[in-house]
Order: structure tokens, then sequence, then C-alpha cells
């Protein structure tokens, strides 16, 4: 018992002497908050503003129709096969590929005869961080208009920029998800949010709406490629067909004219194998323009996906530092950094 009061005792006199050890550097303390103080609102009167560009649209898939009786229809006859059902993950992971992203920073900025994509490396100065790199330091502009035609430099310079975007957390693309109750878990509501800040306005808005446009024009292009191939497929087919049935209907009605008059069975046979074949080409083409009516509604299905709900107008939202906060921020960290080597200090003196 007397051991643990000893103890005790000798806790409380070594923290009474680290809190005095502290208090005997406070001359030390109040320059170190205000430095980090006058640190902090400095770093936050020099940061420039950057603005917010927001963009939400909805993933409109006209598959859900499934009562209509043309979609029965087609599902009757295997027309209505889908390449893939669009969902809210595969529409986010579009957004952050090279070649939506990529392509969209390829877009030209206004009056100017540069991209966006050199608008950033102006705005970062990368050019700078990119002096001692032997094969970006003569890096001028982006030259290429397409992707996926990008030369060596232009292709390095892209990975570093979109490399820099994603990590810097400017870029931000979410489902919204509808409220969560007692009995139902958080669901996707089928709503996509994107939105992007920048220290240039325009850049701002011009890459969101340019993402957008990139990522509707991927999924009508390539997505819906094989519909889009059965309709023309089916209309290139109900054309020949057609040309054919109107040339067999003008050579049976020629048959027909020269068999007037004729008794013998022998002189009617060329009318009526037209006359057969006519109505074989009648069947065929009914049967083609509904095939043709049903790869057009499914690709109708399928165009346009995405509907956009609200868009970037100008002027954006304005993100600015606040002093007050980063002021805060600065003093905390200085006197965080000073109660450490005053500490570190302390207990080196405890050793000797």
């Amino acid at each position: 018992m007397e051991n643990r009061e000893i103890a005790f005792e000798d806790i409380v006199k070594n923290l009474k002497n680290f809190i005095s050890y502290q208090l005997k550097y406070r001359v030390l303390w109040i320059v170190a908050i205000i430095l980090g103080l006058a640190l902090g609102i400095t770093i936050a009167i020099i940061s420039k503003t950057k603005y917010e560009a927001k963009i939400s649209f909805i993933i409109n898939d006209g598959k859900s129709n499934s009562q209509n009786p043309l979609a029965a229809l087609a599902s009757q006859f295997s027309l209505n096969s889908s390449p893939m059902n669009i969902t809210d993950e595969r529409i986010l992971f579009l957004i952050g590929t090279k070649k939506i992203l990529g392509q969209s920073l390829l877009t030209n900025y206004p009056n100017t005869n540069f991209t966006l994509a050199d608008k950033y490396i102006e705005i970062m100065s990368l050019k700078k961080a990119w002096s001692s790199d032997t094969s970006l330091n003569n890096f001028q502009t982006f030259t290429s208009e397409n992707i996926e035609k990008l030369s060596y430099h232009e292709n390095k310079a892209m990975d570093i920029i979109l490399s820099l975007i994603l990590k810097s957390n400017d870029l931000q693309y979410e489902t919204v998800k509808k409220k969560s109750s007692s009995l139902v878990s958080q669901s996707s509501s089928g709503i996509i949010l994107i939105s992007y800040k920048s220290k240039d306005e325009l850049l701002s808005k011009l890459f969101i709406e340019t993402i957008y446009k990139n990522l509707s024009s991927f999924y009508i292009e390539t997505i819906a490629k094989n519909l889009l191939a059965n309709y023309e497929l089916v209309s290139n087919r109900a054309d020949s067909i057609k040309t054919a049935m109107y040339s067999s209907e003008s050579n049976a009605a020629e048959a027909m004219d020269q068999s007037i008059g004729v008794f013998k069975f022998r002189g009617k046979i060329k009318s009526n194998r037209l006359k057969r074949d006519n109505e074989i080409l009648n069947l065929m083409y009914a049967e083609v323009v509904k095939n043709k009516e049903i790869a057009k509604f499914n690709l109708d299905q399928e165009k346009p996906i995405l509907q956009v709900i609200d868009e970037p107008t100008l002027p954006l939202e304005q993100h600015i530092k606040s002093k007050v906060i980063y002021g805060i921020v600065g003093a905390i960290i200085s006197a965080t950094l000073l109660f450490f080597f005053l500490t570190i200090f302390y207990l080196k003196g405890l050793k000797r």
C-alpha cells in the first residue's frame, strides 16, 4: 500500500515538473501560435479561388417497360437482347476511364488554339515540373483530337494530368442513394452526380459538360452497337425483298397479259409460277417489316440512355479558403509541433 502511494506521488510530481517545464517556454508558445496563425491566414489569402461545376443526370433504362406489347413480341422473336444492362457501377467506372476523361480534356478551350488539357497544364504550372524530364521538357501542346491517336509524349503528359485530377479529389462522381428506412436499406435512385473544381471557371464548366457528352456518345456508339447493326441488317433485308417483290409483280402482270386468250395450261405455267413467287415475297416482306419495327423499337429503347437533370451554368459556385479556419488549423499544428519538441528535450533531460 505504501509503495502504491509513493508511485502515485511520483507520477503527480513528474506531471507537475513536466507542466512547469512547458510553461517555462510560454513566450515560445505565444510566438509559435502567432506564427502558425499568420501562416494559416497567409495560405488562405494566397490560395486561388476554385470554381465547382456540377451536372446530374438520370439513367433512363427503357427496358423496364416489359408490359409493352411490342417488347413482348421482341422477346418472342429473341430480338430484344441488349449487349448489357446499364447500372450505376458501370456508369461510374466509365466516368473514371482514360477513354472518357482523356477525350474530354482534348476538347478545344474557347477562343484559343489549345485544349482543356493544355489549360490545365498552364494552371498547374506543370511545364516547370517537367523541365527535368527529358521526354516532356520540350512538350508544347496537344495536337491529337482523338485519345486513341496520342503520341508517346502526349500519352505520358495525359497520364500525369489524369493522375493529378483523380488523386486531388477535385473530380467527384457518385450515385445518389435513396433514403433508407427500418425495412428498406439504401438503394440507387438511378441518378448520377458529377462535380469538378478548378482555378479556372470556364475549364470546370467545359470539362463537366464534355464528360457527360462523351459518356453519352460512348454508350450510343458502343453499348448499342449490336442493336444498331441488327436494325440496319433487317432494314437492308426489307429493302431487298421489297425490290424483288416489285420486280416479281411486274413480271407477273406481263405474263398474265401474254396468257390472255390462251386455252392450253402450258401457256399459263409462267403466269402461275410468278403469281406464286409474288405471294411468297409478300409474306416474306410482311415478316421482315415486322422484325424491322421490333429492331427499331429496341434501338429507341436504348437511345438516349442518359438524360440531364441539372447542368452547370455561369457563374459557378466558388470555394474560398476560410482565413479563420486556416488560421486556427495553422496555430494548432504549430503548437502541436512545439509540444512534441519540448517533450523530447524534457525526456532527454531526465535521462542525464
